[in-house]
């Protein structure tokens, strides 16, 4: 390509592209954002926007497309979607005499996981960006039990920052699972990372990035830099190497990206596995945690929970449900927070308040960014006047509780409420360009001009009846448009006696148009003001801005006091709504898991009918339940609920039975259901078995395992070969572990292993027709009903009866 055959705006859109190859660059022009070559042709695909051309180079049509710069956010929305990267070219000044076209350059880099635009997220959802570093020694040891990985993640849009490091790939593969980012960083050096890691290797949003950005020595430097400290120390992270390479790396890469100050990201949190009860991806998905099995998000564990009041509240609910905490003083004190507020009758007065809060956490960090909407500033200024509401409430509660705590942070800020309140008008506009954003009587200067600007129409109406009475034309009239600016109308057959100060402006078919000098004065004034007017508000606006800024430390404060508070008020909710208990955690690590008529949270509310109650009990003389009984008989919903009982108790909510005390769990492991994964060339043996290793490998004596059905994609001998040897280890080991099987062979167990025991779903059978009871029972089936349930699935008649025959001839055998 031939830059110097371009015309000057297409060669400075060259010099800028060369730039930013890795991204679709927007380059602004008035009106539009226009994108040229490669870009234009991409853009036109994904957004269904016409491909022109514009000029040539080389001889050949240069391609483009547009798009107005109003609509910015809704295009950049559904490019970052796909997994695409913008930057944004503004224009900078204005042109002169010497420079016949405008200064451009990239005010920002705009990528999936670095969103802090409300237009651009979704306020119920975390927008993640993590960075994963994995030193050389990685592949040489990738075989091995202990490596080391450093994780680090953000989210700009709250200024949540942090790391931990991983020592086994599984637990990587688990904490993206748990995370869900939306964009993930590694090195490009890491070039056998698709093999090992398909799964992230297919993420749109990845991203290879230079070598350099995770040198130890630079990322510490940079992270000492944004937390303001001289070194790590505090956040003990002395030994951590990885975590902080990972860390600087992403770091680096925000600050490249927003081409800003990050003041919003003022902590480090370095998390520990250890902290947290271990969920992995496949228990995730069929615990219907945040998706339920089709993949939707309807009828979920997140949808059951969450009536939080606050965009902010959702989200730290969601973060409660997918990382279980094991610190039973963190759990206690939500659940004394949460019988306080049943106690007092609280929860409508707390909720209605919390509804007027709105998502301030994340207000706060586009306050910080410099990128708040009027809007946004509204918001604050309705959520400081709600503050003194919460504030009182929870000023009257017993002090020393969690509450209490929450309330030193969730203060009144009388001079921000009145700051507000005085200078923003009740319902601003979306932004601040067009102005009328500060409130009459805030600012005398900004008032009195535009006191100038709203007394033109009398002044219009003046001069109109002046030069009507002055020349005697009854239908001369005064106007003004964008193109002609003021002026006066007359009739075409007027024109020959207009006054000799009239200066012909414009002919028209029946009129012709007119500017006196007064009239040009006046439209001077005015078009001045307006500028005027404008540039204080956008002053002004700023150091409303910069005023927030100060309090920006003590605000993150109270926003993560109200999220916390909505979550607990919504546990309250939650517990008063749906019969829920405060479960029993004890501190003995042999206790097991005694839950009395539990029940399944998600089916209960779901279901039309009347949920049937079961129990559980595991302790150091039972730690196997082997579960027979038909298919459709309720063994998986048994299961599950058990583990929903589990996650719901180490997140501090309250659950669903009449009694539950559990001991400690550090992990929780499912194998129920698989399919075939086409796409990575596995079937659904391949997958089970898949499942079932990571349980041996990784689940411990103070694990919960659910296991429904292994062994069935191969031989029958093999199946039962495999689903005996998997539920001997475990039963050896003493995991916790509910076992469902067709295998009745595996029901011996209870006689050859100290600790396993035989339970079932309970049925009847009522002249060839099976009824489920839904209830567990002692001991095993005594009959399978694979017939009866096939009958049910609607096989036809002819088949059902062929198979009852063979059935006989198969058990004389």
């Amino acid at each position: 390509m031939n830059i110097k055959t371009a015309t000057p705006i297409i060669e400075q859109y060259l010099q800028i592209k060369k730039n930013h190859m890795d991204v679709i660059l927007f380059f602004r022009m008035g009106d539009f954002y226009e994108l040229f070559f490669e870009d234009a042709k991409c853009v036109s695909v994904l957004l269904d926007i016409t491909l022109t051309s514009r000029g040539k180079l080389g001889g050949i049509p240069i391609p483009m497309a547009g798009i107005p710069y109003h609509s910015l956010d809704v295009y950049i929305s559904k490019l970052v979607r796909s997994g695409k990267s913008v930057a944004i070219c503004e224009q900078i000044g204005e042109p002169t005499e010497s420079k016949k076209i405008m200064d451009r350059q990239v005010v920002r880099i705009i990528t999936p996981g670095t969103l802090h635009e409300e237009s651009l997220l979704n306020a119920r959802y975390e927008n993640i960006l993590i960075s994963i570093y994995c030193d050389n020694i990685f592949y040489k040891n990738i075989n091995c039990k202990k490596i080391n990985i450093g994780l680090s993640w953000l989210e700009i849009s709250s200024g949540r920052f942090g790391a931990l490091e991983l020592e086994k790939v599984d637990d990587l593969l688990s904490e993206i699972s748990r995370i869900s980012p939306s964009e993930i960083l590694i090195s490009e050096s890491l070039t056998q990372f698709s093999n090992l890691f398909p799964d992230i290797e297919n993420h749109n949003g990845l991203r290879r990035i230079s070598n350099y950005n995770f040198n130890f020595d630079n990322a510490k430097d940079i992270i000492c830099k944004q937390l303001k400290v001289i070194n790590l120390n505090g956040f003990g992270v002395e030994n951590m190497h990885n975590g902080i390479c990972a860390a600087g790396a992403l770091l680096n890469y925000v600050f490249d990206k927003q081409r800003t100050a990050l003041p919003h990201i003022m902590d480090f949190c370095v998390e520990n596995r250890d902290d947290i009860i271990i969920i992995d991806s496949a228990s995730r998905k069929n615990l219907e945690i945040n998706y339920n099995l089709q993949g939707g998000t309807t009828n979920t564990l997140f949808t059951i929970m969450d009536t939080t009041m606050t965009a902010m509240g959702s989200r730290l609910l969601r973060r409660w449900l997918n990382s279980p905490l094991r610190n039973i003083n963190i759990i206690e004190t939500r659940q004394n927070a949460i019988s306080l507020i049943l106690k007092y009758n609280i929860i409508d007065k707390l909720r209605n308040s919390l509804k007027k809060i709105g998502d301030i956490e994340r207000i706060i960090s586009r306050i910080a960014l410099k990128s708040a909407s009027p809007r946004d500033i509204a918001r604050l200024r309705d959520a400081l006047i709600a503050l003194p509401e919460i504030f009182n409430i929870l000023s009257n509660l017993e002090k020393g509780s969690f509450l209490d705590d929450l309330c030193k942070y969730i203060v009144p800020y009388p001079y921000l409420e009145q700051l507000l309140c005085n200078s923003i008008v009740k319902n601003p506009p979306t932004g601040i360009r067009e102005g009328g954003v500060i409130k009459k009587g805030y600012d005398q200067e900004l008032d009195d001009i535009n006191n100038l600007h709203n007394q033109s129409a009398n002044y219009i109406l003046n001069i109109e009846n002046k030069e009507k009475a002055r020349t005697g034309f009854s239908k001369l009239k005064v106007s003004y448009n964008r193109v002609n600016g003021y002026f006066i109308e007359i009739p075409k057959e007027k024109t020959k006696y207009v006054p000799d100060n009239y200066i012909r402006k414009q002919t028209l078919k029946n009129s012709e148009r007119f500017i006196i000098t007064e009239l040009k004065i006046f439209e001077e004034k005015i078009l001045s003001s307006k500028y005027r007017a404008l540039t204080r508000e956008k002053f002004l606006y700023e150091k409303i801005i910069d005023i927030i800024n100060f309090k920006l430390n003590n605000l993150y404060k109270s926003a993560k006091a109200l999220s916390n508070l909505d979550v607990l008020t919504t546990f309250a909710e939650r517990a008063l709504t749906l019969n829920l208990i405060r479960p029993k955690l004890n501190v003995n690590i042999n206790f097991g898991i005694k839950i009395l008529e539990g029940r399944h949270i998600i089916v209960e509310n779901i279901c039309k009918n009347t949920f049937i109650s079961n129990d559980l009990l595991f302790d150091e003389k039972n730690n196997m339940k082997i579960i027979t009984g038909p298919n459709m008989g309720g063994k998986s919903t048994y299961m599950r609920q058990n583990a929903l009982i589990v996650l719901l108790s180490y997140t501090g909510s309250f659950v669903p039975a009449k009694y539950v005390e559990i001991g400690s769990i550090d992990k929780i492991f499912t194998r129920i259901g698989s399919s075939d994964d086409i796409a990575s060339g596995r079937s659904t043996f391949m997958i089970e078995m898949n499942e079932t290793a990571n349980i041996l490998h990784n689940a411990t004596s103070q694990s919960l395992v659910l296991i429904d059905e292994i062994g069935r994609g191969t031989s029958t001998f093999d199946g039962l070969a495999l689903a005996w040897a998997s539920a001997e280890d475990l039963a050896n080991r003493g995991t916790f572990t509910l076992f469902a099987t067709h295998y009745f062979e595996i029901t011996e167990l209870e006689n050859k292993i100290y600790g396993v025991s035989n339970i079932h779903m309970s049925s009847l059978q009522h002249e060839n027709e099976i009824i489920f009871m839904y209830k567990i029972k002692k001991g095993p089936i005594n009959h399978s009903y694979g017939i009866h349930v096939a009958k049910l699935a609607g096989i036809p008649i002819n088949v059902i009866l062929r198979a009852r025959e063979i059935l006989v001839k198969l058990e004389n055998k």
